[in-house]
This record gives C-alpha cells, structure tokens and sequence, in this order.
C-alpha cells in the first residue's frame, strides 16, 4: 500500500493543530494502521513537549540539515507512537531549511508506513509552504470561532494554490455555543466538508500533563471518542461506538443540561 503524506494545518496557533495530529494518530495506530507523526512546526516545534520527546539526539532537524538519516529520529512513544519530533531549542545551524531538504526527507519515508501526519507551522509563511508542497493532501483544523475560520480561508487558499487536496477540516474545542458559526457555515465559508468535530474536553490537558495522548491515557472521555471516530471516518472505515464511549457520551449530555458537574 503507498505511503501517504497528510499535512495538519492552521491558520493560527491555539485552534487544537497539534493536539488533533498527535491524537489522529494514536487512534490510527489503535486501528492497526501503521502511521508516523512528523513534527515539522520547523520554527516552533511542540509534539516532542506534548510528547515528552524533548532530549533526543536526532530530531528533524537533524534530518534535514543531513547530521541524522530518517530512521535514526523515530522514536516509539510508550503509547506505541512512531514519533519524529523537532529541536526544541533551534540554532542558527538547523535553521533556512530548503524545499529540496524537506522533499528529499519526506521521500525517506516512503514505505515506511501506510500514513505519515505532518505537523505544520500556523499560518501560511514559507514554512508552512514548503511543508505542504511535500504533502499530498491537507487537514485543516479550526475552532467555530469567526476569526479563526475566516483566517483558516487563507491556509485552503494556500493548499488550493499548491494543488493539493483538502481532505476535511476538523472542528476542534466544541461547546456548542449558539453565537459560534454552525458547521455548515463553516463548510460553506472553506469550501470543504466538516470530517470531524472535537468537544472540548479538559482530559486533553490531563493527558498532555503526563505526555500521553488522551486517546491513551483515558478511553471514556468524550475527546477519545471523537478522535476515534476522526480516524475511522480518515480511513473509511465504520466507526462502531465501545460502551465506554456511550458512557462518555451520556456523561457529557448530564453536563451540559447542569444535571451533573464536570470534574475539576
């Protein structure tokens, strides 16, 4: 099966970007597809913090400026994630890295695995150009925010202008407030379909707190359940809903009628 490339992009930082790559891909694993996440926030790397990956000797960065070969800046997360992470620390001498170094890194990865995500740079500067031109297609991620999805325009534009497809945009920090844009205003506004909607969920935080994916450390939260589901709808397959996440579900209905009040 051919290595696909998704880069996961945002208009802006705080919309759940990288958060929503390292959790899509803890649930891909969960359904035994074979996938690599990348950290190509070149400027501003963060799934090795989110990750505890914040020591290693190789990163890519070391890939690109040709110190490490690919292989040797994976890591396996103890969730069971193949990790690339970045240099927390960038020095001049890991900086300026050119679109053939990039290309040439993701060309490493080729049958590797079945799905490589790639974490981008927010916004639509040169970075973020780069990475995407060596991606087949584009996950945009936002919040229902006006702002956020109006900027959110300006990185489709950009994948639209670089040939690449837009798979979906996945709508993150979910709360269900009547004064923010309605998913299909948020389809109509990018021109593409809503393919996975996050509730907002303070177990991400948790799990972040302990360098774990939520969809690791707690299987009954409602952001589990929604990043499952966004895998499973990635790779189209059914999404069959466990007890634990009906449970989850009902929980979360309690809340937001007042019956019951979310843990602190």
């Amino acid at each position: 099966m051919p290595t696909t490339f998704i880069a996961i992009a945002s208009a802006k930082g705080g919309v759940g970007k990288t958060t929503t790559a390292i959790n899509l891909a803890a649930a891909l694993n969960n359904f035994a597809r074979e996938v690599i996440l990348v950290d190509c926030n070149l400027e501003k790397p963060n799934v090795g913090l989110y990750l505890g990956l914040t020591n290693t000797p190789a990163s890519i960065h070391t890939v690109l400026s040709g110190k490490h070969k690919v292989h040797q800046a994976m890591y396996k997360h103890p969730s069971g994630l193949m990790v690339i992470p970045g240099h927390v620390s960038v020095d001049e001498s890991l900086r300026d890295h050119t679109e053939r170094q990039i290309s040439d890194a993701f060309a490493s990865l080729v049958n590797k695995a079945e799905i490589i995500l790639v974490d981008t740079a927010s916004g639509i500067g040169a970075e973020t150009r780069k990475v995407i031109r060596g991606c087949d297609s584009v996950m945009l991620v936002t919040t229902q925010d006006l702002v956020a999805v109006t900027d959110t325009l300006k990185t489709a534009s950009l994948a639209r202008s670089l040939g690449k497809k837009i798979i979906g945009v996945v709508v993150t920090h979910v709360r269900s407030k009547s004064f923010e844009l309605s998913l299909a205003e948020i389809e109509t506004t990018l021109g593409a379909p809503v393919i996975g909607t996050i509730r907002y969920d303070e177990q991400i935080h948790a799990a972040q707190a302990v360098k774990h994916p939520v969809v690791y450390t707690n299987h009954t939260t409602p952001a589990t359940s929604d990043y499952r589901k966004l895998a499973a709808n990635l790779v189209g397959q059914p999404f069959v809903q466990t007890v634990s996440d009906k449970e989850s579900f009902f929980l979360y209905l309690l809340q937001r009628i007042g019956i019951l009040q979310p843990k602190r």
